[in-house]
C-alpha cells in the first residue's frame, strides 16, 4: 500500500491530498465497482499463442528475404557521375541512391576502395594462403601484413585529410591578410579624415582672424572696448576665486 501511494503522489502533496489519494488507492483495491467505472480494460489481440505464432513466422520470412535481397546483391554497387564533378553512389543491396557525403570517409578520398581486394599491394583479400585481413572504418580494405607496413594507419584517408586540413590554412591565413589590408585601409582613411578636420579647422581660426582684423579696420573703438571687457570678465574671474 504504501508503495503505491508513493508512486501516485508528489513530494509537494500536503496531508489532505495524502489521504485523497490513500483513500482512493485503497477504493481501487477493495471495491470492483469503482474499477468497473472509471476503468477501461482493453484485451490485446495477440495474446493468443496461435497469433503470436503467426507473427514470428511473419517476421522470420521478411528478415529472410530482406537479407536474402542484400546477399544476392553484393558487389552490384556502383558509382553514379553526375553534372560537374557531382557523385552519387547506387547501394544495390539496399536499392537506393546515396550522396558521396553519406558514405565513409574512403569513398570520398582520390582512392576509392575495392571491393574484394586489398588496397596496399591490391591483391585479393581472402586469397586463399590464410593471409588475415580487414576492412577498416573509412571502407578501405588491407591485409593485416600490409596495415602493418603502413604503421596502422590508412594511406589514401591520411593523405586526403592532410590535404584538407592543409587548404583550409591556407584558406585561412588569406583572409586573415584580407582583414589587416582592410584595417589598414580603414586606419589610412581614418588618418585622412582627421588631417582634413584639422586642416578644416585651421583655415576657420585665419578666418576668424581676418574677420577681427576687419573689425578693427572699420571700427576704431572696437580694441580699446575689447581690452575694457577682458579686464572686467578678467576682475570677475580673481574675485570668483578669491570667494571660493
Amino acid at each position: 500500500m504504501h508503495s503505491r501511494i508513493r508512486r501516485q503522489t508528489l513530494s509537494c502533496d500536503g496531508p489532505q491530498q495524502l489521504s485523497k489519494i490513500a483513500k482512493v488507492i485503497d477504493a481501487k483495491k477493495t471495491i470492483n465497482a469503482f474499477e468497473d467505472a472509471f476503468v477501461i480494460l482493453k484485451k490485446s489481440t495477440y495474446t493468443d499463442k496461435d497469433t503470436l505464432a503467426l507473427l514470428t513466422k511473419k517476421t522470420k520470412m521478411f528478415l529472410l528475404e530482406i537479407f536474402g535481397n542484400i546477399y544476392q546483391r553484393l558487389g552490384q554497387s556502383s558509382v553514379v557521375k553526375g553534372p560537374g564533378k557531382k557523385i552519387t553512389y547506387k547501394l544495390a543491396s539496399l536499392d537506393i541512391i546515396v550522396d558521396k557525403k553519406q558514405m565513409p570517409l574512403g569513398f570520398i578520398s582520390e582512392h576509392l576502395p575495392s571491393y574484394d581486394k586489398c588496397d596496399h599491394c591490391h591483391e585479393l583479400l581472402c586469397d586463399g594462403t590464410g593471409k588475415g585481413s580487414m576492412v577498416i572504418a573509412c571502407g578501405h580494405g588491407y591485409h593485416e601484413s600490409c596495415f602493418t607496413l603502413l604503421n596502422g594507419k590508412c594511406y589514401y584517408c591520411e593523405i586526403f585529410l592532410k590535404l584538407g586540413i592543409k587548404n583550409n590554412v591556407s584558406s585561412l591565413l588569406s583572409r586573415l591578410s584580407e582583414l589587416d589590408k582592410s584595417k589598414s585601409k580603414s586606419k589610412s582613411n581614418l588618418r585622412e579624415i582627421i588631417e582634413a578636420d584639422e586642416d578644416s579647422l585651421q583655415d576657420q581660426r585665419i578666418e576668424n582672424e581676418d574677420d577681427i582684423l576687419e573689425v578693427f579696420r572699420k571700427n576704431k573703438q572696437a580694441l580699446p572696448k575689447a581690452e575694457q571687457a577682458y579686464s572686467i570678465a578678467l576682475e570677475k574671474f580673481l574675485n570668483a576665486n578669491i570667494v571660493i
